[in-house]
């Protein structure tokens, strides 16, 4: 008998898997000058065995060494990342081999659906093969929102499959209450971070809540007080260009900044009118375009912070004319034109500036008509640029950058609302009071605090 070692070579048809083999065995045969054994795998592929003498070498392990999986998938296509609401989105699947060459073989049982993360709603799509390797599928999504879109062969997920995919819809569909966030006590303030989650202040309990984007609260902070960390009338929050929470902490009179994770850092103002000095504060907001705060302040003003909430700078007084405030309530800032939109409450409009102050252009006015206002309160800007206004009247009024409005729809619900708000023609009644607290996601989903019904309803 004499030692022998067994070495494997492998050759594979096109576009077909081989058969996975690892194999460990000990063999002694006899001396051959050579010798070949065939293997027939399970697929169309073939593995050769070719026995040589090689009387240096003891019997030992004999492994067979295999390549990878030929048959891979590449998608691309927009429909991978966006869409919108009633229209058809494509994308498309790429078969190859692990030379990257097209599959020429028919793939079977390539299918597609796409979920909502909030509401679960699931659509089915289509797949049609469009070339020898590529494979179209096509969707067509029924509500707006963040989207899942699974891709698959034979029940498995492909590529980087499940693809994250933002749904939008035209803003003259916006009305339909698609979801509301339960268990929340006497919400005022939400604002979204870079990861999609949402910072809620719960003006009941004193405590800044952080949610899922689908609202499944995961953690709170904050407790009755006024030590560092403590609040006492919780109103407005935002969250700066490094993922801090900046909380207004009303009835300390002051600007309270956390980390991420709800560890205090600083805080900042006095009772009193001046610079840090605020009287009844309500909202604020961070503007990416120059890295400032804009802090509501019932002082008929707004100041402005530096991100270290040093002072900066103020503007507005009390006043019914351009530039000049009667009980402002809200503040938001458009990170990309760097525009800082105030709601001029009892003065029944919005007013524009420019970051600086400058006043810049007013929106809506008090009485009847496309344009009127009844007492302004949360506001929010979207990623076009579109400005958010909630009214006390129940509404929530949609206005263009240059400030033309394009939407208003009453917020339903079921409830108690505020008193005196009454209804509509549509018999919604009056479920949502005090819209003090309004967000916007990147794809379009709204998101309005309801303090008294102690919720978030999500349009």
């Amino acid at each position: 008998m004499s030692r022998s070692i067994v070495s494997a070579v492998h050759s594979t048809k096109d576009a077909t898997p081989p058969h996975t083999v690892s194999q460990e065995a000990t063999h002694q045969t006899e001396v051959m000058s050579r010798s070949v054994m065939q293997y027939e795998s399970s697929s169309d592929s073939s593995i050769r065995y070719l026995v040589a003498e090689d009387p240096h070498l003891a019997i030992g392990t004999v492994v067979t060494s295999v390549l990878p999986n030929p048959l891979r998938f590449h998608c691309s296509g927009e429909g991978l990342k966006v869409a919108e609401v009633g229209k058809s989105s494509t994308a498309i699947v790429h078969a190859v081999n692990y030379l990257d060459c097209p599959c020429k073989e028919t793939v079977q049982s390539i299918r597609c659906h796409l979920m909502s993360e909030l509401t679960g709603v699931t659509v089915r799509g289509s797949t049609e093969r469009t070339g020898q390797s590529q494979y179209e599928i096509s969707y067509q999504p029924t509500v707006k929102g963040r989207h899942q879109l699974h891709i698959t062969v034979n029940e498995q997920e492909v590529g980087e499959s499940p693809f994250p995919v933002c749904v939008s819809s035209p803003v003259e569909t916006m009305g339909t209450l698609l979801h509301s966030v339960q268990n929340l006590d006497g919400p005022w303030g939400v604002v979204i971070n870079e990861q999609r989650e949402l910072m809620v202040t719960e003006f009941g309990t004193h405590v800044v809540s952080l949610l899922s984007p689908v609202g499944a609260k995961f953690h709170s902070f904050g407790t009755f007080g006024s030590n560092p960390g403590e609040f006492n009338g919780i109103h407005g929050v935002t969250v700066d260009g490094e993922g801090n929470i900046i909380v207004v902490d009303n009835g300390n009179s002051r600007i309270q900044k956390f980390s991420p994770n709800g560890e205090f850092i600083k805080s900042a103002g006095t009772q009193g009118k001046g610079p840090l000095k605020f009287s009844c504060i309500q909202g604020v907001s961070y503007n990416r375009f120059n890295n400032k705060l804009y802090v509501v302040d019932w002082n008929n003003c707004i100041q402005i912070l530096n991100s270290d909430l040093t002072y900066s700078g103020t503007f507005g007084k009390e006043g019914r004319k351009k530039g000049q405030f009667d009980h402002p309530w809200d503040v938001a800032c458009d990170g990309h034109s760097g525009k800082v939109y105030v709601s001029d409450t009892d003065n029944h409009r919005v007013q524009v500036f420019t970051a600086e102050g400058h006043f810049v252009r007013a929106v809506g006015c008090k009485g009847e008509g496309k344009m009127s206002l009844k007492q302004p309160m949360g506001l929010c800007v979207g990623h076009t640029s579109l400005l958010y206004v909630g009214n006390s009247s129940n509404k929530v009024a949609v206005f263009s950058p240059e400030g033309e409005r394009v939407k208003s729809f009453v917020v339903c619900g079921e409830g108690r609302g505020r008193e005196g708000s009454g209804g509509d023609e549509r018999g919604c009644g009056s479920g949502l009071a005090y819209p003090c607290g309004l967000a916007v996601d990147e794809c379009g989903l709204l998101y309005v605090c309801d303090g008294i019904n102690n919720r978030i309803n999500i349009y």
